[in-house]
C-alpha cells in the first residue's frame, strides 16, 4: 500500500515488493481510494483518466530524491530476491 494525504493504492505482492519511501505504483494496482484519480486530475496532475499515473502524480520529485528512495529501492529489492533464492 502506498498512501499520500487521504489517497492511497494498494497492489497484491506476487513476488517481492519494496517502496524504500517513494511511491512506485504507476498505472496499475488492485485497490485505491475512491478520489485517488479525480483528485489528481482536479489538481491538474493529469487531464485524464487515461492517462493517470500514481507515482508521476502523487510523488514530491525533491523528496523522492534526498530521501534516495529508487537508490534504496533497488538495493532492498536486490536483497529480497537473494534471500528468495536461497
Amino acid at each position: 500500500m502506498e498512501t499520500v494525504g487521504k489517497e492511497w493504492a494498494a497492489e497484491k505482492v506476487r513476488d517481492v515488493r519494496s517502496i524504500s519511501n517513494g511511491l512506485t505504483m504507476a498505472k496499475y494496482w488492485d485497490k485505491a481510494s475512491k478520489g485517488l484519480v479525480n483528485h489528481a486530475i482536479e489538481k491538474g496532475w493529469c487531464k485524464k483518466r487515461e492517462e493517470f499515473d500514481f507515482s508521476a502524480c502523487y510523488s514530491d520529485p525533491l523528496f523522492t530524491f534526498f530521501a534516495n528512495a529508487r537508490g534504496r529501492q533497488t538495493c532492498t529489492t536486490d536483497t529480497l530476491h537473494a534471500r528468495k533464492a536461497n
